[in-house]
C-alpha cells in the first residue's frame, strides 16, 4: 500500500508540474491568438497602466485587426490618457472592430478632445455597428460639445443609432423633447 502511494505522489507531481510547462503567449509571438491572449492577461494585471505604451504600439502597428482590436480594449480598460492620441487615430483604421473598439475606449476614457473625431465617424462611417458605439462613446463622456453631433445623429439613416442619440440626449440634457431633431435644434439654441 506505501509502494502504491508514493507511485500515485510521484504520478500527481508530474501532471502538475507539465501543466504549466506550456508555452505561454508572447508578445513577440508569430501567433496572433497569442499575442491576443497576452494583451489580455496584461490588461487585466493589478499594474496594467505601466503596459500603457506596449498597447499603443500594437494598436498602431500589428498587421492583425483582432490584436488591434484588443489593444485598444486594453487602453480603455486601463484608463491611461496618455493613449487617447492613439485610440483617435485608430478611429481612422480599416476595420470596424477596430475603430468601435477604439470609439468605445474613448468613452470609458471620457476624452473630450476626441469629440471632433468621434463626430467625424459619426457622420462618415458608412456602418451603423460602428456609428452606435459612437453614440454610445459620446454618451458617456458626457460634456456639452457632444449635444450637436447627437442631435444631427438623431436623422441617422439606421433608426438604432438615431434611437441611441435620443436616448442619450435625454439623459445627459434631462429633457423629454419628441424624436424630432428640429425640436432639439430649437431647444439647444435657445438661450439660457
Amino acid at each position: 500500500m506505501k509502494r502504491f502511494n508514493s507511485w500515485f505522489l510521484i504520478f500527481i507531481l508530474v501532471i502538475l508540474t507539465n501543466c504549466n510547462s506550456g508555452p505561454s503567449p508572447s508578445l513577440e509571438s508569430e501567433d496572433p491568438d497569442l499575442r491576443r491572449a497576452k494583451i489580455n492577461q496584461l490588461m487585466n494585471a493589478p499594474d496594467a497602466v505601466k503596459y500603457t505604451e506596449t498597447f499603443t504600439q500594437f494598436l498602431e502597428g500589428d498587421p492583425d485587426n483582432l490584436v488591434r482590436a484588443q489593444a485598444a480594449v486594453a487602453l480603455g480598460k486601463i484608463k491611461n490618457p496618455l493613449a487617447i492620441p492613439s485610440l483617435i487615430k485608430a478611429l481612422k483604421d480599416p476595420t470596424p472592430r477596430v475603430r468601435s473598439d477604439a470609439a468605445k475606449s474613448l468613452g470609458e476614457l471620457g476624452a473630450v478632445q476626441a469629440i471632433p473625431d468621434l463626430t467625424n465617424v459619426l457622420d462618415r462611417d458608412a456602418l451603423a455597428g460602428v456609428r452606435r458605439v459612437v453614440v454610445k462613446a459620446l454618451h458617456k463622456i458626457n460634456q456639452p460639445d457632444v449635444i450637436p453631433p447627437l442631435i444631427q445623429a438623431l436623422d441617422d439613416s439606421d433608426p438604432g443609432v438615431a434611437e441611441l442619440a435620443y436616448q442619450s440626449l435625454s439623459d445627459i440634457t434631462k429633457q423629454k423633447l419628441p424624436k424630432d431633431k428640429s425640436a432639439w435644434e430649437k431647444w439647444h439654441n435657445e438661450p439660457r
